[in-house]
C-alpha cells in the first residue's frame, strides 16, 4: 500500500489508527540521526521500534540515509517518508526492493513525485 496520492482512490484517504475512540498512541518518540551514535547508544533504542507500540509508544526516527539505520530498526518500520533529494532513482529502487514485489514501476512513481512533494509509503 502506498500513499493516496500514487494510488489515487485505490485506498481511502483516513487510516484506521486516525479515527475512532482510540486515536493512535499516546506516546511520541523521536529519534534523530542515531546513524552516527556508537552501536551500544543504537541498540538501546531498538526496543521501541520492537515492543513500543505494545505499550501505546509510537516511535519516529529521522535519518539521512536509510541504508544507516539499524537492522533491527529497519524491520520493524511501519512507514518510511521520502523527500526531495532523498537520492536516485537506483537508490528508491533498492529501499523498496525488500519491501514491495513490483518495486521498479512503484520507484519510477515515487521518484517523479518526491521532486514536488514527499511521500509515505506504508510497508
Amino acid at each position: 500500500m502506498v500513499v493516496y496520492l500514487l494510488l489515487e482512490s485505490k485506498y481511502p484517504k483516513i487510516y484506521p489508527w486516525m479515527s475512532g475512540e482510540k486515536c493512535g498512541y499516546k506516546i511520541l518518540k523521536v529519534f534523530d540521526n542515531f546513524a552516527e551514535e556508537h552501536l551500544a547508544t543504537q541498540l538501546k533504542i531498538v526496543t521501541f521500534f520492537r515492543l513500543g507500540r505494545h505499550d501505546e509508544i509510537s516511535s519516529i526516527y529521522i535519518a539521512q540515509r536509510f541504508y544507516e539505520i539499524h537492522q533491527n530498526i529497519c524491520v520493524n518500520l511501519k512507514y518510511i517518508s521520502l523527500h526531495r533529494g532523498c537520492g536516485t532513482l537506483d537508490s528508491i529502487k533498492r529501499i523498496l526492493k525488500d519491501t514491495h514485489d513490483d518495486y521498479e514501476s512503484l520507484a519510477k512513481k515515487i521518484y517523479g513525485v518526491i521532486k514536488k512533494h514527499f511521500v509515505i509509503i506504508d510497508i
